[in-house]
């Protein structure tokens, strides 16, 4: 491994560019860093972010904040070392989430608490945006999260 360091900036997938200070390494040394190092910093990260989310959802029941799950598994993607956990409604709870308004229109409620909805008099009911005000919040610290971690790997090798 090469003792001097660099400062970097890396491009990360949804997050923009992060910089750090990156030790010259051998690339034989960066080869062994796989997604597979990174996987439990994603999945930590985004299980963070759902119980933010949780905690952040309108409650009358409890079963909208039951309700936000993150995937089981990293999404496949074409582009190398991309790791991407979702963060979305469990569908086995569809039949506590399809609702059916009096007219019998049918809607998704989750849906309507976060982006509101029309009353049948006109007026309209505003969103509560608990999903995207709780990414938003938490955006710099996944941000920071990842980066320290991306630190911390390189600092191994």
């Amino acid at each position: 491994m090469g003792g001097t360091a660099m400062r970097h900036a890396i491009r990360v997938n949804g997050l923009g560019e992060i910089s750090l200070e990156i030790p010259q390494l051998d690339l034989a040394d960066v080869a062994h860093v796989s997604e597979t190092v990174m996987q439990p910093l994603v999945k930590a990260s985004a299980d963070t972010l759902a119980a933010r989310i949780q905690a952040n959802a309108p409650k009358r029941t409890g079963e909208l904040a039951r309700g936000i799950i993150v995937s089981p598994a990293a999404e496949q993607s074409s582009a190398s070392a991309k790791i991407v956990r979702d963060i979305y409604f469990d569908a086995s709870m569809n039949d506590t989430f399809v609702k059916t308004s009096r007219e019998g229109k049918r809607y998704y409620y989750p849906a309507s608490q976060e982006y509101g909805f029309r009353k049948v008099n006109g007026g309209r009911v505003p969103g509560r945006y608990y999903i995207r005000d709780t990414a938003v919040e938490y955006a710099a610290e996944h941000r920071n999260r990842v980066a320290d971690g991306i630190d911390n790997v390189l600092e191994e090798l």
